[in-house]
């Protein structure tokens, strides 16, 4: 019977212990997603140290830390948790625009360029498993006709230079490369596509 006790404890002690590990955990999720919506590099940086997770979701925006990183336009952010291993493909809810979308939608083209870099890396190291290249093609040909439609000729060429597809018509407006370029009215733009 005291075996039995001791054994008893001892699991009452690891249930506890778990749970404050959970709450820990929680914890450092809230404080990751408050960090980065105040573009705290240095308090990202040491939570994930802490044992913070990269790819922590916020609920109550629906958004993983990547797609808040671009949302309020902090690329610090954003190349941290890239370097981290957030996945650029990483987006909370089905339908949502990607990290990359809203990067190139806000104007934040320092966040854009890391979540492309991120994409050519693991693109060169052959790290994209058949699904990953199917969601990347996706982002990349959605990303072509927003970068388009908002004058980016350099985000344009490096889409395009990843295997963008430049003859995609968007899921979203039905827009092909040529509308979005002509309605950015960007000349060169016009010219280059």
């Amino acid at each position: 019977f005291t075996g039995e006790m001791e054994n008893g404890e001892d699991s009452s002690r690891d249930f506890a212990e778990s749970s404050d590990s959970d709450q820990d955990q929680e914890l450092i999720a809230l404080q990751l997603i408050d960090a980065v919506v105040d573009n705290d590099c240095d308090e990202v940086k040491r939570l994930l140290d802490a044992g913070g997770d990269e790819n922590t979701i916020d609920k109550q925006r629906n958004a993983s830390l990547l797609e808040l990183a671009c949302y309020y336009e902090n690329p610090g952010v954003a190349e941290l948790l890239l370097e981290r291993g957030a996945s650029p493909r990483a987006k909370y809810d089905e339908g949502k625009e990607t990290p990359l979308q809203i990067a190139i939608k806000k104007g934040d083209g320092a966040s854009a360029v890391a979540i492309l870099n991120k994409y050519e890396k693991e693109k060169e190291e052959n790290k994209l498993s058949e699904e990953d290249r199917t969601l990347s093609q996706e982002d990349w040909n959605e990303s072509l006709i927003l970068a388009a439609h908002k004058g980016e000729q350099k985000l344009v060429e490096r889409l395009i230079t990843l295997g963008a597809d430049q003859g995609y018509s968007s899921k979203r407006n039905s827009f092909t490369l040529l509308h979005s370029a002509a309605s950015s009215k960007n000349l060169r733009l016009f010219k280059y596509v």
